[in-house]
């Protein structure tokens, strides 16, 4: 494909990239739920992988807002015209809800934090 094409069909990443950055938040998460049972961490795997996608979805919409803006110009006939928010911001607010919905399911699996501190929590901090 080439660069003209994947900015139409509204690509940031290469496939290789996108599957590098994707691969790392998951071993980030990962380290979140490697004391768990076996069963509670098969629960939290697909989780996981929804909200390691999520993460890179974000930060891609985000490139592409940035690089081609907020808002896009349609035209509607002849003579109508006129700004829209863009598609990459309607899709950054979608996934963003997907992304908390993701975030609060993996925490009420989680076990309470121990004395060291809630593992979630220190990894929100960590990924702002």
């Amino acid at each position: 494909m080439d660069d003209e094409k994947d900015e139409i069909v509204g690509k940031f990443f290469d496939d290789l990239t996108r599957t590098k950055k994707i691969n790392r938040e998951k071993r980030k998460l990962n380290s979140i739920i490697k004391q768990l049972d076996e069963d509670t961490k098969k629960i939290c795997g697909p989780l996981i992988d929804n909200i390691a996608f999520a993460i890179v979805q974000l930060e891609e919409l985000r490139e592409l807002i940035k690089r081609d803006g907020y808002y896009e110009t349609y035209f509607n006939g002849e003579n109508q015209k006129g700004l829209k928010k863009s598609i990459a911001a309607d899709l950054q607010i979608q996934v963003g809800k997907n992304y908390s919905m993701f975030l609060k399911q993996l925490r009420e699996i989680l076990p309470p934090g121990t004395a060291g501190g809630d593992e979630l929590d220190k990894w929100k901090a960590q990924n702002k």
